[in-house]
């Protein structure tokens, strides 16, 4: 079995944020943080620039396991966004959570709601992430809008 080296975080540049700052930052763009701060641990957000966070994706892709036991056929993606969020943890880097607006229907629900992944890029633009393999958007970083995702909530 062949195992690609994981890249080594140590080697890139890490850009420490304020998460008061990344969340009026957010607010701005119209997107609600949906965690109370008193329930909120994190103090500094850590991210990278968009080169070495596109190192980074491959080993932040969640290929879904077939179905569960709630929905059986159909991949839950909040728990695919918490497993994205959770790998980038292994780095000591944040992905965001994100929920918003996508073409997606789900089951003929017209309003196309998905959860998805957020990353910073340096220290004012923020960049989108689809983690699921399934996905078409699957596997780069694309801007707010772009693919019809329009984030309006977000988490850590």
């Amino acid at each position: 079995m062949c195992f690609k080296k994981k890249p080594d975080v140590s080697l890139m540049t890490v850009t420490i944020s304020d998460f008061n700052k990344v969340k009026n930052e957010l607010l701005g763009f119209g997107i609600q943080c949906m965690m109370k701060d008193k329930f909120r641990t994190e103090r500094s957000l850590y991210n990278v620039s968009f080169e070495d966070w596109n190192k980074l994706l491959p080993y932040l892709a969640v290929k879904p396991i077939a179905g569960n036991a709630f929905l059986p056929e159909v991949p839950n993606c909040d728990e695919i966004a918490s497993e994205c969020r959770i790998k980038a943890s292994k780095f000591h880097l944040h992905v965001l959570e994100a929920w918003g607006e996508t073409p997606y229907k789900s089951d003929g629900n017209p309003t196309g709601r998905h959860a998805f992944n957020m990353v910073r890029i340096n220290k004012t633009h923020y960049m989108l992430y689809e983690p699921n393999t399934t996905m078409k958007e699957h596997g780069r970083l694309f801007n707010m809008g772009d693919n019809g995702y329009i984030p309006v909530g977000w988490r850590v």
